[in-house]
């Protein structure tokens, strides 16, 4: 039986891009959805059947590792953020892997791109260390990325119509109200997409419906009533340091006869920040509706709450909040402008909180940036300006000397 493996790292690029490139909250939606299915259902599919450790929901199985179990090809060890690392028994199914999922994603998710890069090494090999699998992996993608050659979808021939969210040639008539779109927006809007989406998202806070609230997929259910002047707030929150955090757990493995404990030390701070952060976005979303119930019986709020907007098919009333990104250190929410900076400080504290409970990850620390915008401000441009100040926000913490959280 072989000692020599394959461990592959499959990153989504231009994540940024390829959900805040709209000005339409439907298609920001969609194309996290695409992300997630990307690097969960459609990377489970893709494996080798009947030989892998994802359960059907993708969650990973516990149990002995791949070296130890020959009834296995592949074993993820992480997914999150768009990045997967996953050790395969040989490079074969690998390259096989990596071959259904690039179609798959040609098919279903156009525009969405990959960077990936294999590495086979003996397990005589260190996986950790400064210059071990791991770290010769993750340089391997670094030069994938850098030397990739960029898509050019091809440009319109002859009379065309173009899509009026990407300039695109438009492939469909789709959308409400109806428009010309192109493939990569006639995925994001796919009805059965859009429906997953918010069934995740129900599924994650299920004390929303409870609460009688409902989630809407344009920006004007965010921003208060027709009489008003109509603002939402970008937020953008991102962990302080855990990248370093990672690196520093697998520097910490440097001898081959630590492989399978660095293995698992990754999944498990893996699968801790991801909850974490799931753990944080529910508290927040929990703090805001307990804010909202005691307001009944104060003026404060109460004028707030009367101009929210219903959702005509179910009457309940719109919660002014919809995550885009959640889930890991790395998240992004809009929600009705006058609430954006509160809601910034408290999913901090949250963040904060679930974290020092947890011994996995220990006391951490994350940072926010908050546009505030007007409704029909471009979606892309609000965005960039909340992932600049939560840098700016980065900026004065280290400036500082300080281990602490700060929104800018």
């Amino acid at each position: 039986m072989t000692n020599t493996y394959t461990l592959t790292v499959i990153d989504v690029t231009g994540i940024q891009n390829y959900i805040f490139g709209s000005n339409r909250l439907a298609e920001n939606v969609g194309a996290s959805q695409l992300v997630y299915q990307a690097t969960t259902t459609w990377v489970r599919d893709c494996l080798p059947a009947g030989r892998h450790n994802l359960h059907a929901d993708c969650s990973i199985q516990p149990g002995p590792g791949l070296e130890g179990q020959p009834d296995l090809d592949a074993e993820v060890i992480l997914s999150g953020g768009g990045n997967l690392l996953i050790l395969f028994r040989t490079l074969t199914p690998a390259r096989e892997m990596v071959g259904k999922l690039t179609r798959l994603l040609l098919e279903q998710a156009p525009g969405l791109e990959l960077a990936i890069a294999h590495q086979e090494f003996a397990w005589t090999d260190p996986i950790g260390g400064d210059d071990g699998v791991h770290a010769q992996l993750y340089q391997k993608l670094n030069q994938a990325k850098q030397q990739r050659q960029r898509s050019a979808p091809l440009l319109g021939l002859g009379v065309m119509l173009e899509c009026r969210s990407t300039g695109w040639p438009a492939v469909a008539i789709a959308g409400n109200p109806e428009r010309p779109v192109s493939a990569e927006i006639r995925a994001k809007l796919a009805e059965p997409l859009q429906r997953a989406a918010d069934t995740r998202l129900t599924a994650m806070l299920p004390a929303v419906k409870q609460a009688g609230y409902s989630f809407r997929r344009d920006f004007d259910a965010l921003g208060g009533t027709a009489n008003e002047s109509d603002y939402i707030a970008v937020v953008h929150a991102d962990g302080n340091g855990m990248g370093q955090r990672f690196k520093k757990l697998v520097d910490s493995y440097p001898s081959a006869d630590q492989n399978r404990e660095c293995l698992l030390a990754l999944r498990q701070l893996s699968a801790a920040v991801d909850e974490a952060g799931k753990a944080a976005f529910a508290a927040t979303v929990d703090r805001m509706m307990q804010a909202f119930k005691s307001a009944a019986a104060s003026s404060e709020l109460k004028a707030f709450l009367q101009g929210l907007r219903r959702d005509p098919q179910t009457g309940h009333v719109v919660l002014p909040f919809r995550p885009i990104v959640y889930g890991g250190d790395d998240v992004t929410f809009v929600c009705d402008g006058r609430l954006g900076l509160a809601l910034a400080r408290i999913y901090l504290e949250e963040w904060e909180r679930v974290t020092a409970a947890d011994a996995t990850i220990g006391p951490a620390h994350a940072c926010a940036g908050v546009a505030v915008v007007k409704t029909r401000y471009p979606f892309v441009r609000a965005y960039e300006l909340s992932e600049t100040l939560c840098g700016s926000a980065k900026q004065a913490v280290r400036k500082a000397q300080t281990q602490a959280s700060a929104l800018d």
